[in-house]
């Protein structure tokens, strides 16, 4: 079933327990057969976009989430924009589900590096999160 969120968007269920709290409706909603959608776009944004919680992204990551499906969305100018999960976790201030992504194989380099430019937004806040980004994009990850 798909539910309305406030902002009008019809999301399936499985989107919709994303933007929770608590991974046991991600989970139940998977083990039923959702994870037909683990990679789906609803209102361009995929369940793994919709995570806030770290306990929903690591599961959705675990059950074989994309960290580079991307999605079309019009920014601004109603131009036509693909859309990351790593920039958009960059966007909102995000370190912990960035470094998730960057660990879950996330390229960091998408789009130009869109995920840094929003990333150096928040370095005043989040420097950990640049750095890390740096570090996944020069490929000294693993060092």
């Amino acid at each position: 079933p798909a539910y309305a969120d406030p902002t009008g968007h019809n999301y399936p269920a499985l989107h919709h327990a994303c933007m929770g709290t608590s991974a046991s409706p991600v989970n139940f909603l998977l083990s039923i057969g959702a994870k037909a959608l683990i990679n789906w776009s609803a209102a361009a944004r995929t369940p793994l976009m919709l995570a806030k919680e770290p306990a929903i992204w690591h599961e959705l990551l675990r059950q074989g989430a994309d960290p580079n499906h991307f999605v079309w969305a019009k920014d601004q100018n109603d131009k036509p924009v693909r859309l990351h999960p790593l920039t958009l976790a960059a966007r909102y201030n995000q370190p912990a589900k960035v470094k998730a992504l960057l660990v879950a194989g996330a390229d960091p380099d998408a789009e130009g590096g869109a995920a840094l430019w929003e990333a150096r937004k928040h370095e005043k806040q989040s420097p950990t999160m640049v750095a890390d980004i740096e570090r996944y994009s020069a490929g000294e990850h693993g060092q």
